[in-house]
């Protein structure tokens, strides 16, 4: 009957692309939303690192905050976030707008206990990390 939808246990989805050509005017916008899982953060990486240059070279931008989504496998991969700064200075000495950083691991049984957490980077106001395990179903 349409007036008693049953309930949805799972949603199939599919993502694709990238379509069409590389736009590199992210300045432009408010708040990016980044998304990636495993290595697909490597793009990510490269436009963070040129948005830390552009952004310090600037007195104002229209970008005040950018969000970071990515999956990764095993917490180990996480140090793959190391990369997002060069290693000369901490995050609090480079950004010029909030880094959010939502990682969540996605092949591990267990939840990560904060002792065994390893800090990405010395972290500053400006960098906000959220680590979240995604346990499987």
């Amino acid at each position: 009957m349409l007036s008693s939808p049953s309930p949805v246990d799972r949603l199939g989805m599919s993502i694709e692309g990238p379509y069409g050509s590389i736009s590199t005017d992210f300045l432009r916008h408010d708040m990016p939303v980044m998304v990636s899982g495993g290595s697909g953060i490597a793009p990510f990486i490269s436009i963070t690192r040129d948005l830390v240059f552009t952004t310090s070279n600037l007195k104002s931008t229209t970008t005040s905050q950018i969000l970071l989504i990515s999956a990764f496998k095993f917490s180990s991969d996480l140090a793959m976030l190391d990369l997002l700064f060069p290693h000369s200075k901490t995050p609090s000495e480079l950004l010029n707008f909030e880094l959010h950083i939502e990682a969540y691991i996605t092949r591990e049984k267990q939840p990560i206990s904060e002792n065994e957490q390893k800090p990405l980077r010395p972290s500053g106001s400006s960098l906000i990390p959220r680590m979240h395990p995604c346990l499987p179903l």
